[in-house]
């Protein structure tokens, strides 16, 4: 295979004075590059390092060749004091180009920012789409890149037709020290792999992570695990935890007959799908399923519209895009078709287009549903610019023909996307009242139309919020969360953004961060919102900044400058990025010592149609902090500061007062300055802010006769029963279990016992991850540490388990209230059915012990009574579930004085006991039960025979 030229990587070295760090994983053609400079370098020398090599040693090679340019390869294998020590040899005498795995080292950065060291990372040594042409000319570069990252290694086994990528990172990964192993296979069980490298980087095992040649690459500013290492991970420990919302039985079995049925029917078929079952947002994989069942080209346009409208939702912006351009090339394109390029334009951040695509669709629009189409498109760019007024007026008109429509689900989002205009132009209590009349209307269609539902309750906490209401608004995010928990719609990162900015007006800055980050892990899920992403990079930044944590705020600023950079490339309308921005490169100047410079990029705050964003506030506040403390805060700062908090429109500056901690010194100065005195100085004295009371999230987990677990009330499915298993253990351990422990106790019977057991914990953790991130992080231990694991429950994660009534003194024969004690024999069964493991066992010999002693002392009761029939029914619900023979004489004893079918049925159940007769114990017992209740019952022998007429 031929070896590509890498001209562009070599004239960058040649071009440089400095010395040369290429810092990149296995498999970045570092190797093949110093090969390529030592070829046209005629005064090199190419050494390969080894772990014995010194800085002696190697400048005594260096001299002996008489290079003035020496080629180190390997160099992460050298000592990190060498490494240091090479890179500060004075230039004009040699010049080191070391190929290394990462950047760590000691004096890198201040080499680097002296211009004395030039820094080739994995973005830099990836191949760029030029690149991939030259070398393949038949490769679709963008689609190559957008898989492989340029990663060279990546794209050399593909082009090989016997090679596997599988095969290749499975090498590397031996490589791996085994902590460091367990580590990533426990994120791709949680899929938290952003915690996990800041996990390393806190502890400082990031070097050693990146010295094992882990594919952990710098990505706008970030650094990531590789997607094809994550992918193959995921693939290893299986996506068992993941979160599965039971399918619509319809849909599914409609999904099932269609490959049977005819081809020319199979349109019509799911025309008439879509106009009995309705076009909601549930199920949507399903319905893409069906949709591409059939040749895009061969569906109706209507169909092909709704296509693309479940692409464009699920955030596949390309695939939308290339269904609408059928669309369009067929000529069938309608007002729906431009309204969804309209929004596949808005994902994009390209105003130009969508305003071409809203001329498009006004111009076709004919029904009321066209035109209720049309305007809430319409809103949506208008307040993506921030006209909000004119925004106001197009929501009115969308209403307006929602409601002519009749269509219950149009109705909702009008009501909702109304609030948050309104909310948005100041009217705080007009948004609230449209967003309860919304929120009235979804809740009485049940989950029919969750989407909608969800957003609805986002308005309101973010209404809530700014009124002061913060535990109505955390209440309202966590309901809003559980909706969505199965399937994360477009609003569940904007509503981890709404939580992460209550806990900033708290000062609880590090569960801040945590949810700042579950947004941005869900707005990088769904690549058709990154302008999304400037939210919380923001203010993730300013949160690490109050943490004094100046590194990873810097890298939130990075990242968001790549974002910002790429949503407002070439689009001269769009400013809103400068609502973020301003604010986090002022505080990476103040990071950085440079107050002046901190001080100029927060005077580039856009306020135009801006001023009730916090990211404005914020930016005002910091920089009259930094003014006040160098004496230089001036009136006419006091006055800017005014002017945001009044568009925020409220009387009590409920947000700048949640800050007064932070700026209680802005505050006094302005009331100094005679500028609203009176408004100043009671900000200046509020005191610091109870936290909101968190809402309790409830885990109800069901061990008896089935395994099922709800979050909140509603029903959790998952693919695989193993993370319960784990969390029934871990919950009755009470102490710290290990993997060993785990896997003894729950998965002995497997081949390997350790092994499921880790998997079951990190699909627990991604399980908890899942449901809400704050779930898995106050409930469970953190990961990696080394007493193993262990549950933290407290007052908002509370665990209930359906066992434990059976565990304490109700179920004893001291327990009192025999009724009580009859309807929990009635409902015992077996613990962890379908799982052969100690712990089922050990949990169900108890269970076993105490049922047969509340029999015992229930038939005793009854008996006493002359209640003859409910003794008897106490023993045979304490034998359906533990086949003793003491309870079998005792139900022979008191059957002599039962009706003959019922006393009859008691003795086949004694028989079975004993082993006299062969039927199931459980039919038997369930004809006894019968037959106590007055039912005729067809049991061999007592009565009725069955077959008989």
């Amino acid at each position: 295979m031929k070896l590509l030229f890498r001209e562009r990587l070599v004239e960058q070295v040649q071009a440089s004075q400095a010395h040369v760090l290429l810092c990149a994983p296995t498999g970045y053609g570092k190797s093949v590059l110093l090969e390529q400079l030592h070829e046209v370098l005629p005064d090199s020398v190419l050494i390969n390092a080894t772990r014995e090599d010194s800085t002696p040693a190697i400048l005594t090679r260096t001299a002996q060749a008489g290079a003035r340019v020496c080629l180190v390869d390997d160099a992460h294998l050298l000592d990190p004091d060498t490494v240091t020590a090479l890179l500060g040899q004075p230039t004009p005498d040699v010049r080191f180009v070391l190929a290394v795995r990462h950047q760590a080292y000691r004096q890198v950065v201040n080499l680097w920012q002296r211009r004395k060291l030039l820094l080739l990372d994995a973005e830099h040594l990836a191949f760029s789409g030029e690149e991939l042409h030259a070398l393949d000319p038949s490769l679709i570069a963008p689609d190559v890149l957008r898989r492989t990252l340029g990663w060279p290694a990546m794209v050399s086994v593909e082009r090989l037709p016997l090679a596997s990528m599988h095969v290749y990172l499975a090498d590397l990964l031996e490589a791996v020290p085994d902590d460091d192993r367990r580590a990533l296979l426990e994120a791709a069980g949680t899929g938290l792999w952003d915690r996990a490298l800041l996990a390393w980087q806190r502890a400082g095992e990031l070097p050693r992570l990146l010295d094992s040649g882990v594919p952990v690459v710098t990505q706008g500013g970030q650094l990531m695990v590789h997607p094809a290492l994550q992918q193959a991970l995921e693939e290893e420990v299986g996506g068992g935890a993941q979160l599965v919302r039971p399918p619509d039985e319809v849909l599914q079995t409609f999904l099932e007959a269609i490959p049977h049925a005819p081809h020319a029917h199979r349109v019509a078929l799911m025309e008439r799908y879509f106009a009995r079952h309705g076009e909601d947002d549930l199920d949507i994989p399903l319905k893409l399923e069906l949709l591409g069942s059939v040749d895009v080209r061969q569906l109706t346009p209507h169909l092909r519209d709704l296509l693309a409208s479940y692409l464009a939702t699920s955030g596949e912006l390309d695939g939308a895009q290339h269904v609408l351009s059928v669309q369009q090339d067929l000529r069938t394109d309608s007002t729906y078709t431009h309204t969804l390029l309209g929004q596949v334009a808005s994902g994009r951040s390209d105003f130009a287009a969508f305003a071409e695509h809203l001329a498009l669709a006004r111009e076709r629009a004919v029904t009321d549903l066209d035109w209720a189409r049309y305007h809430g498109s319409h809103t949506t760019y208008l307040m993506r610019l921030s006209r909000y007024a004119e925004a106001l007026e197009a929501t009115e008109q969308y209403h307006r023909a929602a409601l002519r429509t009749g269509r219950m689900d149009l109705h909702i989002s009008a009501l909702s996307q109304n609030a948050y205009v309104r909310y948005f132009a100041g009217q705080l209590q007009r948004a609230r009242d449209t967003a309860y009349e919304a929120l009235a209307l979804a809740e009485r269609e049940g989950l029919r139309f969750a989407p909608q539902l969800a957003l609805v309750l986002y308005n309101l906490a973010e209404i809530s919020k700014d009124a002061g209401n913060h535990t109505e608004a955390m209440t309202l995010v966590q309901k809003a969360l559980v909706l969505t928990s199965h399937s994360p719609t477009n609003t569940t990162p904007f509503l981890y953004n709404t939580r992460g900015l209550i806990y900033l007006e708290y000062g609880q800055f590090q569960e801040a961060v945590d949810s700042f980050e579950a947004a941005i892990a869900v707005f990088r899920s769904r690549p058709g919102h990154a302008a999304g992403l400037m939210m919380p990079h923001t203010y993730a930044a300013y949160a690490l900044h109050r943490l004094g944590h100046q590194e990873e705020m810097l890298a939130h600023v990075r990242a968001l400058r790549e974002v910002a950079q790429r949503v407002s490339a070439g689009q001269a309308e769009y400013a809103e990025h400068r609502a973020y921005l301003p604010l986090a490169e002022g505080l990476a100047r103040l990071a950085l010592g440079q107050p002046e410079q901190a001080l100029a990029a927060f005077d580039e705050v856009l306020t135009e149609g801006t001023l009730g964003y916090d990211s404005v506030l914020l930016t005002r506040l910091e920089a009259a902090r930094v003014r006040v403390e160098q004496g230089a805060f001036t009136a006419r700062d006091a006055w800017t500061l005014v002017e945001v908090l009044d568009a925020r429109c409220s009387e009590e500056d409920v947000t700048a007062r949640m800050y007064a901690d932070a700026y209680r010194a802005v505050y006094a100065a302005c009331a100094d300055l005679q500028v609203h005195p009176e408004r100043f100085r009671r900000l200046a004295s509020a005191t610091g802010a109870v936290p909101a009371a968190r809402p309790t999230h409830t885990l109800r987990l069901t061990t008896l006769g089935r395994v099922t677990l709800e979050a909140n009330g509603v029903r959790v499915v998952t693919r695989s029963l193993a993370p319960l298993y784990a969390l029934a253990y871990l919950h009755f351990q009470g102490d710290w279990s290990t993997t060993d422990a785990l896997g003894e106790h729950l998965f002995r019977s497997r081949a390997d016992a350790r092994g499921a057991a880790f998997k079951s914990i990190s699909e627990l953790r991604r399980l908890l991850q899942e449901l809400d991130h704050e779930v898995e992080r106050r409930l469970l231990s953190p990961s990696r540490d080394p007493r193993g694991y262990r549950l933290e429950p407290g007052a908002s994660v509370r665990v209930e388990v359906d066992v434990e009534a059976y565990l304490g003194e109700a179920f004893t024969p001291e327990g009192g209230d025999p009724e009580h004690q009859l309807a929990l024999l009635r409902d015992l069964a077996v613990f962890l059915p379908r799982l052969d493991c100690p712990f089922a066992s050990e949990m169900n010999a108890v269970l076993a012990d105490r049922a047969v002693q509340v029999a015992r002392h229930l038939s005793g009761v009854y008996r006493a009574r002359g209640e003859g029939e409910v003794a008897a029914t106490a023993v045979l619900y304490a034998l359906r579930f533990t086949p003793d023979p003491e309870l079998a004489w005792l139900l022979e004893t008191l059957s002599s004085a039962l009706p003959p079918q019922a006393a009859c049925t008691c003795h086949t159940v004694v028989q079975a006991v004993t082993g006299e007769r062969e039927e199931h114990l459980a039919d038997l017992v369930t004809a006894a039960l019968h037959a106590l209740a007055g039912v005729e019952v067809g049991v061999e022998g007592c009565g009725k025979e069955p077959g008989l007429p």
